[in-house]
């Protein structure tokens, strides 16, 4: 059995986007952003990342004018590192779960410039990816064997898609995750369809939908905006693809998307919310771009919903909707421990990958057998040197110096 390990690499090349752009890499998503058609449209929010950028170059929050202006000159070109951006808006909402920070403005501003960041994430990635199916993919999901695992830390559906066309892979089993409802032009329940292979994605993925996550005033917490919605349920839906427009957020649906991938706002889902009194609990939802925080839904039975991914922030959720990543990451890790080969496909392993570390330490603890380890990257850096450094004769690495395309062409 062989474990193929994808990182951002793998996606990176692919060239076949109706947008004529590629995957970003941190470095140059919102340049990325910047040139995508989403970037002038009124319904995709980022208002607050605005003022966000703003304020790092010495804007203050509350200068209307002077946001407004420095927007209209710099913004369609400010760029910065993905990461480093996010990392701080956590930790400005870090300070303010923690009582550090009580500032009406500013919880408002860290609170929907957080929220905004989750949307545009998954909307960059699904701008991107909408175009012909990633023969790269495609080539990998139709040579692999049956017991062969796929591992990715990406968000986009390139990967899920390919395998989709095979006919031999299922979102109903093949995510190695249960769904309440998958969205195949309306919300249908998931079967056993026996799918060829898993494919787990560590940080989320997305067209995974929960129901709206915000800042919560009260609890100084992100939590569910619906208050009918327990924690630590594990309510998580699926989109496959659409024919007919959806119901979401105030009908602002747009067709022209191939499957696994929508437009920025993603289908209203069907949660059954608890009663009180013999009548529906009224569930307060904060949209990001609202000028309230809150607007009361009279309509519990269906729900605004935003993708369930983690962001590239130092603090990472993995514990949400009751640890349901936690699994995912226990089966990555215990697929490790019995695989004959894992095969590192644009994925550099970082040193701030933590929980990436404690899970290859963690499962090379219990093999009876050196693991070997193939790194594919036409520039893998110091990563076999790092690896060996760590594990020694643990492993027995070596290093394909070709990009995913080329490697899987004759793999």
């Amino acid at each position: 059995m062989k474990v193929f390990i994808f990182g951002a690499g793998a996606s990176f090349g692919y060239a076949d986007s109706k947008t004529g752009l590629g995957m970003p890499l941190a470095r140059n998503f919102f340049e990325t952003f910047h040139k995508l058609s989403i970037s002038d449209d009124r319904n995709v929010l980022h208002g607050f990342l605005i003022h966000e950028a703003a304020r790092r170059v010495g804007v203050p929050l509350g200068d209307a004018d002077l946001q407004t202006k420095w927007a209209e000159k710099y913004w369609v070109k400010w760029n910065l590192d993905i990461e480093v951006f996010a990392t701080e808006i956590e930790r400005q909402l870090s300070l303010i779960s923690s009582g550090e920070n009580n500032d009406v403005m500013e919880v408002m501003h860290y609170t929907k410039a957080y929220d905004e960041l989750i949307f545009l994430f998954a909307s960059v990635m699904n701008e991107i990816q909408n175009g012909e199916i990633n023969q790269a993919y495609l080539c990998l999901a139709r040579k692999i064997d049956k017991d062969d695992l796929l591992i990715t830390f990406n968000w986009d559906t390139m990967l899920d898609r390919a395998l989709s066309a095979t006919g031999q892979w299922h979102v109903d089993d093949g995510y190695g995750v249960q769904f309440k409802k998958i969205y195949r032009d309306g919300w249908t329940n998931p079967q056993s369809l026996n799918s060829k292979n898993s494919l787990l994605k560590l940080h989320g993925s997305t067209n995974w939908l929960m129901p709206y996550r915000t800042f919560h005033l009260a609890l100084h917490e992100r939590n569910f905006a619906n208050i009918g919605v327990d924690p630590k349920d594990r309510i998580l839906y699926a989109y496959e693809s659409t024919k007919s427009p959806y119901e979401t957020w105030e009908g602002r649906y747009k067709g022209g998307y191939e499957p696994f991938s929508y437009y920025y706002y993603p289908p209203n889902i069907p949660i059954d919310t608890p009663k009180v009194s013999g009548r529906s609990l009224v569930s307060i939802n904060a949209m990001p771009h609202l000028k309230e925080y809150g607007k009361v839904s009279l309509n519990p039975e269906m729900q605004e919903a935003m993708p369930l991914i983690i962001p590239p922030i130092q603090n990472k959720e993995y514990g949400i909707l009751g640890g349901i990543l936690d699994d995912i990451w226990y089966k990555a890790g215990k697929s490790i421990i019995t695989c004959d080969e894992v095969i590192f496909i644009g994925y550099s392993f970082p040193v701030t990958d933590v929980r990436s570390w404690k899970m290859m330490d963690d499962a090379l603890k219990f093999r009876e057998r050196p693991l070997k380890i193939t790194i594919v990257n036409p520039y893998p850096g110091d990563l076999k040197d790092r690896l060996e450094e760590r594990y020694g004769d643990m492993i027995e690495v070596s290093v394909q110096y070709m990009g995913f395309t080329e490697f899987i062409s004759d793999y």
